[in-house]
C-alpha cells in the first residue's frame, strides 16, 4: 500500500525523481489512523473497516429478515413486490412479476446462509487477527471494549445502522405506494 501510494503522488505531482516512501514497521503513533506509511496504524484500520463491514452485512441481513414478512404479509402487502397477489400495482407497470411462495422462501433462506457466514467470517477475521497480528488485536480489544459496554455507543451504532436500513426501505416506499400502518387501504391517487 505505500508504494503504491508513494507512486502515485510522484506521479502527480511530477516529482518521479524523488525518494521512494518506505513503509514503518515500527508503531510511532498508537491513534495512527492508517493514512500514514505506519504498517500498525494500517493493519488496526483495515481490521476495524472489516469488523464494521461484517456488523453492517449482519444487520442489513436481520432487517430482510424481520421488514420482509411485514411487507408481504400485512394489510398493504398487494403494493410490494415481495407478494404474490395479482392486483399488485407498480409505478403503472402491468408486467411486473412477485415473488411466489417458493422463490420467498428461498430468499429466507439464502439470507440465513448470508447471515451465518457473515456471522463465521467475523469469528475467523478475530481469529486471524488474535493469532497473526497479536498486539493489533489487544490495541483494538483496549480500544472497543469500553465502548461496546456504552449503552450510549450501541444506541449510536444501532441508530446509524437502522437509519441506513430504513433509507433502504424508503426507495422500496418510493417506487411502490406509501404504507400506512393505521388504514387498510392508501388513498385512491388519479394518475
Amino acid at each position: 500500500r505505500v508504494w503504491i501510494k508513494d507512486a502515485l503522488i510522484r506521479c502527480f505531482t511530477c516529482k518521479l525523481d524523488a525518494e521512494r516512501a518506505q513503509p514503518i514497521p515500527q508503531d510511532q503513533s498508537w491513534d495512527d489512523r492508517g493514512h500514514s506509511n505506519q504498517m500498525p496504524g494500517y493493519f488496526r484500520r483495515q481490521a476495524q473497516f472489516f469488523m464494521y463491514k461484517v456488523i453492517s452485512q449482519m444487520s442489513a441481513y436481520l432487517f430482510y429478515f424481520t421488514v420482509t414478512p411485514v411487507l408481504r404479509y400485512y394489510k398493504n402487502f398487494r403494493y410490494y413486490p415481495l407478494s404474490e397477489d395479482t392486483t399488485f400495482f407498480f409505478s403503472g407497470d402491468a408486467n411486473v412479476t412477485t415473488l411466489d411462495q417458493e422463490n420467498y422462501s428461498n430468499s429466507m433462506k439464502f439470507t440465513a446462509v448470508a447471515i451465518s457466514s457473515s456471522f463465521m467470517s467475523g469469528v475467523v477475521g478475530v481469529w486471524f487477527l488474535r493469532r497473526n497480528r497479536p498486539l493489533i488485536f489487544i490495541q483494538l480489544r483496549e480500544l472497543y471494549s469500553p465502548l461496546f459496554r456504552s449503552p450510549k455507543f450501541l444506541a449510536f451504532m444501532f441508530l446509524n445502522l437502522l437509519s441506513a436500513e430504513m433509507l433502504a426501505l424508503a426507495v422500496v416506499q418510493y417506487h411502490n405506494r406509501i404504507w400506512f400502518f393505521s388504514e387498510s387501504e392508501p388513498p385512491v391517487i388519479d394518475h
